[in-house]
């Protein structure tokens, strides 16, 4: 993943991202043939459970809203982890090193605002869904390396609204070219989401 204070603009680096960032520069420094899959906001993230920066907190009219720090109408990167990411890395291996070794390749099927995601979460699960920009509430204990990560996306995409992989890669033309059948947010949201909260115990889609 990026670090984004590399590229001289002010913007801070996420924790979590510039180690794994790191890792690549000393990969590289090695020789070693890779390849760097930089991977956008799974869709797998969303929950109405009370965990920070992806709770869709159901209301008590039966809607759903998503609290976060992005700007409402700056499109972001989406891809689902569970159906996407396994086919993607494998046509990279069929591929194989001659056609990928050293390249960075920005993982995301979908470019979505936040007020697209919500149409499009709203129309998988026909219920409301609406998007408020705010402040990252944590209403849970969290380790306080992942608090720092919160804190940094706050300002790195909150305030500066910075391009999510960098200024140096663009999704999702590459990404499709390895896997077109993607499940986009209104299909995870319709046939997934309801699964895993209902097997997380809760009881709003019965």
């Amino acid at each position: 993943m990026p670090d984004h204070s590399v590229y001289g603009k002010g913007w801070p680096a996420l924790p979590l991202w510039s180690a794994k960032f790191t890792v690549e520069n000393y990969v590289r420094q090695i020789g070693l043939p890779a390849t760097f899959v930089y991977a956008g906001i799974y869709n797998n993230n969303f929950t109405s459970l009370p965990y920070p920066l992806f709770c869709m907190e159901l209301k008590s009219d039966g809607s759903f809203e998503w609290k976060a720090p992005f700007h409402p109408d700056v499109p972001l990167p989406w891809l689902d982890a569970e159906h996407d990411v396994g086919p993607a890395v494998l046509q990279i291996f069929k591929d194989g090193p001659r056609k990928w070794s050293g390249h960075r390749i920005a993982l995301a099927f979908q470019l979505l605002t936040p007020r697209q995601l919500c149409a499009a979460f709203s129309r998988g699960i026909s219920r409301p869904v609406t998007y408020t920009r705010g402040a990252i509430e944590i209403k849970v204990p969290i380790p306080s390396g992942y608090r720092a990560q919160l804190d940094g996306i706050s300002v790195l995409f909150g305030q500066h609204q910075a391009p999510y992989f960098g200024p140096d890669l663009q999704a999702p033309d590459e990404a499709l070219g390895l896997w077109e059948g993607y499940r986009g947010i209104e299909e995870y949201a319709r046939e997934v989401f309801p699964v895993e909260e209902q097997v997380n115990g809760l009881t709003w889609m019965l």
